[in-house]
């Protein structure tokens, strides 16, 4: 009996003894490492929704994600768990990047649940209903609300640089489009910098090629879910980003990623990573190197490429496209576009010569790397087995 007793006294001891070492019960862990900068790209379907981790120990939410049928509550059942997932129990600025539905929808949850100390909007002139409707929950919940057309612009404790790209202030009326109303943001860490581009369309990207000294970024988060409306060569190619992501629904009625936009970015030796098809993203750096990582449904992080230190500044380095080892930038002095060589047999008239959802004739393709990259690889083996009538169907 006494022998007895004396093991269940070592055995709580040992476990008393374990708590102590571990920390308090239920104590969460660390949210985020105050030396480098994380971007994650949320899992909510077909919207944005980014957390940013600045490394003040700042946390920024970049929209939030919506359905424009309001047939399902993103916030509540996609959005607030993956926050919870990420440790987020307070906020320090919300951007909501302009008004439709897949962007700010999913945010009134966030600012009915969690503490918010900013909410950042294009402005209130030709506010959507949406985002007038997120702005009043805003003002009762006492969250300061700052306007970028009225010349508020946000900034980030050092070591990491934030810019504000667009829009400018208000000199005039608001863009019809509210696409061409995002807020884009450039976020750095020493070497390592993060272009956040909304869903802007060609006329921003020609704007900001036209007023922005450079707009070279390491990470590039895709304009407007890849649509074929942007992304345009000459964008692309002075962001010369070394990775592209993108929040993306799986099986989305508009066929995004678009098969030219997708082409555009891996021809270049870009790997293109959405939450459709790969689940929850993180992009993380000490300002040196970058990994990326994809979120597992439990939370488990599992790295996509990395990149060291020396492979971002030999990036850094070059004045045109990405030079990392597997990386293989499209020769220098070769045309933009090459025509596709004419195909044998006869080929049946399409009734419709206008269709953009074919994943294999949306476009002319672009020239291709000396050797194919496994990026590129994946994906054409990825778009045969996509459905070529209809709509388009991912396999995942």
């Amino acid at each position: 009996m006494r022998r007895r007793l004396v093991r269940w006294l070592v055995i709580v001891a040992l476990v008393a003894a374990g708590a102590l070492l571990a920390g308090p019960v239920g104590a969460p862990a660390p949210a985020f490492d105050p030396r480098r900068l994380c971007l994650e790209v949320l899992d909510v379907g077909q919207g944005d929704a980014l957390l940013l981790d600045l490394p003040g120990g700042e946390r920024w939410l970049i929209d939030g994600g919506g359905d424009p049928a309001g047939r399902f509550d993103v916030g509540r059942h996609r959005l607030m768990p993956a926050l919870r997932r990420a440790g987020v129990d307070r906020l320090d600025a919300v951007f909501a990047t302009h008004g439709d539905a897949d962007h700010v929808d999913g945010l009134r949850a966030v600012l009915a649940d969690v503490p918010v100390d900013q909410l950042w909007i294009p402005g209130r002139r030709g506010a959507s209903r949406r985002m007038s409707t997120l702005v009043d929950l805003a003002e009762r919940r006492g969250v300061s609300v700052l306007e970028v057309e009225a010349g508020a612009a946000p900034s980030a404790a050092a070591p990491a640089a934030v810019r504000l790209l667009h829009p400018g202030p208000a000199d005039g009326p608001p863009p019809a489009d509210r696409n061409d109303r995002s807020i884009v943001l450039w976020v750095a860490l020493a070497d390592v910098s993060f272009l956040l581009t909304g869903d802007i369309e060609e006329p921003v990207e020609r704007a900001l090629l036209a007023t922005t000294p450079s707009l070279r970024s390491t990470v590039l988060k895709v304009p407007h879910h890849a649509s074929r409306t942007s992304s345009t060569p000459d964008f692309v190619d002075a962001v010369a980003p070394l990775v592209a992501v993108a929040g993306i629904g799986q099986d989305n009625r508009f066929g995004h990623p678009h098969a030219s936009v997708a082409r555009r970015y891996l021809t270049r030796g870009v790997p293109l990573y959405w939450t459709g098809r790969h689940g929850g993203l993180r992009a993380c750096t000490d300002g040196f190197g970058l990994v990326v990582e994809q979120r597992g449904e439990r939370g488990a992080l599992t790295v996509l490429r990395r990149w060291t230190e020396q492979e971002v500044a030999g990036w850094s380095r070059v004045a045109g496209r990405p030079s990392a080892p597997g990386l293989r930038p499209t020769p220098a002095g070769s045309p933009e576009v090459r025509q596709r060589p004419p195909r044998r047999g006869r080929r049946r008239a399409r009734s419709s010569p206008e269709r953009t959802d074919d994943p294999v004739d949306a476009a002319p393709a672009e020239v291709l790397p000396p050797a194919a990259t496994p990026d590129l690889i994946d994906e054409r083996e990825w778009r045969r087995r996509r459905g070529r009538r209809g709509r388009l169907r991912a396999p995942w």
